[in-house]
């Protein structure tokens, strides 16, 4: 059984985590050694979170929503809520249940 930070399962693993993450797929080398993959993957999903409000604030609001009297309280009730909207449909695990499955399949536990 291996265990550690290396081997063939934990590079297999590792790249299922990532890919949980950041929902795209990480081949190979560019799986095998991404020394800040946590920090990596919080700036991809807050990338992702910055475009799906920008894109919603336009829907709502029109192009030059930034100008719209109405944006001010819809921003700040986004602020008080501490967190935006999931995506429709988004079905990606929280980061959370992300780690506990790769810690588990690390393990070799079912996850």
């Amino acid at each position: 059984m291996e265990r550690g930070l290396s081997g063939a399962r934990w590079r297999e693993a590792y790249a299922e985590a990532m890919e949980g993450a950041t929902a795209a797929r990480w081949e190979g080398v560019r799986a095998a050694r991404d020394a800040d993959a946590a920090a990596h993957a919080a700036a991809l999903r807050g990338a992702d979170a910055g475009e799906r409000l920008r894109r919603d604030l336009r829907e709502r609001l029109d192009e030059d929503w930034w100008r719209n009297p109405r944006a001010a309280p819809l921003l700040a009730g986004l602020l008080a809520a501490g967190a935006l909207p999931p995506a429709p449909g988004d079905t990606t695990p929280a980061p959370g249940d992300a780690a506990r499955a790769l810690v588990a399949r690390l393990e070799g536990k079912p996850a």
